[in-house]
């Protein structure tokens, strides 16, 4: 947030610091495939992904699907899927929280439930959410700019 206050273009990633390549009964252990990134893409080429990633177009996760999502001048909307590895005490149904965040880091709504929208004022420099389900899973969008930025 520092740095798109700033000025500056700065995506959000998630990815895995693994120190544990055998232990994948154990959810708290630090073994791979626990932070990725979902990519908007129209074909599975190298190009394509590779201008898709330039241009700002993914997301992410650490476990948090997002089933849509669009952003324009005027709205934000999300909605997420079921996770197929929801745990026992969530009993598939996690409950979501989306706080949408603005210039310094400031929270400029919270919303809770499997989907999210947030109204743009236009004076929020950026716009970004930050999802967390109910069994710890997040994903982070990537900022909408309204000062031209792109």
């Amino acid at each position: 947030d520092q740095l798109v206050t700033a000025g500056h273009i700065a995506f959000a990633v998630a990815s895995d610091d693994v120190h544990d390549y055998f232990g994948f009964d154990d959810a708290a252990n630090p073994t791979p495939g626990k932070g990725w990134i979902m990519i908007d893409s129209a074909e599975l080429t190298r190009p394509a992904i590779m201008a898709a990633l330039a241009a700002g177009r993914f997301y992410a996760s650490t476990g948090v699907i997002l089933e849509t999502y669009a952003a324009d001048a005027k709205i934000i909307r999300l909605s997420y899927a079921p996770s197929r590895e929801w745990v026992k005490t969530s009993k598939g149904n996690a409950r979501f929280t989306t706080r949408f965040i603005g210039a310094g880091g400031k929270i400029l709504a919270q919303v809770t439930g499997p989907t999210a929208e947030y109204k743009v004022r236009g004076n929020e420099g950026y716009i970004r959410a930050s999802i967390h389900d109910s069994d710890g899973r997040r994903a982070w969008t990537q900022p909408v700019f309204l000062d031209g930025r792109k």
